[in-house]
């Protein structure tokens, strides 16, 4: 008796690198936000951009004190630009 072959479909990525411009209004974006005010210094790793809507995700990783304390944000693109829309704690680590 013959059994079902089973077929795995890889989903195709809906993402995409930002480019020079788009991180440097992300960061931006990120750093004039208010849901970001509690954090002085922080640097964003690993931005890509949706390409199925106006949308981007990067994680904030703070420097100094709060090194060990990372984030996801999610930024939506509007008519000037981007704009942090929220952001979620990831990871604690204690030094």
């Amino acid at each position: 008796m013959r059994q079902p072959a089973l077929a795995f479909v890889s989903a195709a990525g809906a993402h995409r690198a930002a480019t020079p411009a788009e991180a440097a209004a992300i960061n931006a974006a990120a750093h004039r936000s208010g849901l970001t005010k509690h954090v002085r210094h922080f640097r964003l790793a690993r931005l890509i951009i949706s390409t199925k809507g106006p949308y981007a995700a990067a994680i904030l990783k703070p420097t100094g004190r709060l090194a060990g304390d990372t984030a996801s944000a999610v930024f939506a693109e509007h008519r000037k630009g981007w704009r942090l829309v929220t952001t979620k704690r990831t990871q604690t680590v204690f030094a």
